[in-house]
């Protein structure tokens, strides 16, 4: 190296401060990656070494650990999270857009579960003939709704499911299902989230019949 004038290598450390969005991307990066990494470390013997692994095998076992340097680069370089690099480059605050947005369509897929467990739980409840457990539920489900108002989207369907199923059991005159003060707003309720849910489907019915 000396004789055609290459320098020596040399090492630096450049400690970074992380602004609050990116402490959060690479922490969040950092949770993914461990959990799918110890998800593949599962399927092998802890004594295996990795030089008998074929090389397809390999590079499977190690993608998460790809994500994971190609996220230290930028994070659009992480193929499938956000928008490819080659047509543009985000900045921190479209960066925190992104994760915001992802966020929340997380949070309306666990609430969504969440308002489906309930509402089957209470479909259980009314064959085993418990209306007030069943009742009890569904206005768990009203009251979660309304505590996330406005922050994330629950579903009309899983509204009108609850609030009519609510409304029929209050009108059978079931014991021991105490009173609300919302109680005598329920049929208008179900009634709006009906003609909601059905006018997307009644404009494409339309459009179809005027298209024939």
């Amino acid at each position: 190296l000396n004789q055609i004038d290459i320098p020596g290598q040399s090492e630096e450390l450049h400690w970074l401060q992380f602004s609050p969005v990116e402490e959060h991307f690479y922490r969040r990066q950092h949770i993914d990656v461990t959990k799918d990494m110890l998800a593949k470390l599962k399927k092998f013997d802890g004594d295996l070494k990795l030089s008998s692994l074929d090389r397809h095998t390999l590079s499977n076992l190690l993608y998460p650990l790809l994500k994971l340097r190609q996220s230290c680069c930028h994070p659009q370089a992480v193929r499938g999270q956000f928008v490819n690099m080659q047509k543009n480059t985000m900045t921190m605050e479209e960066l925190l857009e992104q994760l915001i947005k992802k966020v929340t369509n997380e949070a309306e897929e666990y609430h969504r579960g969440y308002v489906s467990a309930l509402n089957g739980l209470a479909g259980i409840d009314i064959i085993e003939q418990k209306f007030a457990d069943a009742a009890e539920k569904y206005r768990e489900v009203l009251r979660s709704v309304t505590d996330h108002e406005g922050k994330i989207k629950t579903d009309t369907l899983q509204k009108l499911h609850t609030v009519a199923n609510l409304s029929e059991l209050l009108a059978a005159g079931h014991q021991g299902i105490d009173p609300t003060l919302r109680d005598s707003e329920l049929p208008d309720l179900a009634k709006q989230f009906k003609e909601k849910y059905m006018k997307k489907y009644l404009v494409v019915l339309d459009a179809a019949k005027s298209a024939v």
